[in-house]
């Protein structure tokens, strides 16, 4: 397991327990820790400056998703990394030396000569993945850039389908119910992912079986030509008003609208079985 999270897991603790509980972890510095020597214990510097002042081991690219008020664009990227052990910092009665330091690695990502107007992207990175060259620290970045997925998942899981919303008394039945609800949030994500990379892709791309494709033509004032088409189409199930400047569907919005077809689709089903009984 590797753990990938934000400033807000920049915690001593937190990286201590995934040392002990074998797991990797990924997590963007927001502290800027005191440094030390990891045989003498002795201060050796702070996080943030020392990580500023690395060599670069070289430039990638990466595509930026759209943001408020930020245009989708591609930057180009310089990395650096060096090993650092750091201190264990103070705790209501214990002291620094009662606890271990941590020896770990930081990645440098950061845009060198970003337009004019734009702030500069820089990613300060915390892991315990040996970071030795150039292809060690873009497997790190590039496990740091699927954190945003990541977030959409949950955001789909939470916000569309509702799974903090469950009121079930026993954690088996919780964990069955979000394995389920996991399985059809990926499926929404995907759908709305080929979305905004593949619109004018064929309607066939966005995953839906024949019958469903069937069903959602049926009920859709317009033709579905494209896979932008099958999410709009969708969301306009679950009440998207597909007005020119509403932008791609929400989870709720497309969770309702799959429920939906989903719905129509076992109908029809039923329906044709009925027929062949009969």
């Amino acid at each position: 397991w590797v753990r990938i999270c934000d400033r807000g897991a920049d915690i001593y603790e937190f990286m201590l327990s995934c040392q002990v509980i074998q797991h990797q972890f990924v997590v963007r510095a927001s502290q800027n820790r005191c440094l030390i020597d990891p045989v003498t214990r002795q201060r050796q510097g702070y996080l943030l400056s020392t990580a500023r002042t690395l060599p670069s081991l070289g430039t990638t690219t990466l595509t930026l998703r759209a943001r408020a008020n930020q245009a989708e664009r591609e930057v180009t990227l310089s990395l650096a990394a060096t090993q650092i052990t750091i201190g264990a910092p103070s705790r209501p009665g214990i002291r620094p030396d009662q606890q271990p330091p941590i020896t770990c690695w930081v990645v440098r990502v950061w845009e060198a000569n970003p337009p004019a107007g734009v702030k500069p992207l820089e990613w300060i990175l915390l892991t315990d993945q040996p970071v030795t060259c150039l292809a060690d620290a873009l497997r790190v970045m590039r496990l740091y850039a699927t954190r945003w997925f990541i977030e959409e998942f949950h955001k789909a899981l939470k916000s569309g389908l509702g799974a903090e919303r469950l009121q079930l008394q026993h954690a088996h039945r919780l964990w069955a119910a979000i394995a389920i609800f996991s399985v059809v949030a990926l499926r929404l994500l995907d759908v709305r992912e080929l979305a905004r990379l593949f619109p004018d892709a064929p309607p066939q791309v966005a995953g839906l079986d024949p019958l469903e494709l069937d069903v959602l033509r049926l009920n859709h004032p317009h033709p579905i030509e494209t896979v932008r088409d099958v999410i709009l189409a969708i969301g306009r199930l679950g009440g998207h008003l597909n007005r020119t400047n509403d932008g791609l569907p929400g989870w709720h919005t497309l969770w309702r609208g799959m429920l939906k077809l989903r719905t129509w689709v076992d109908g029809v089903r039923m329906a044709h079985k009925l027929n062949n009984f009969g």
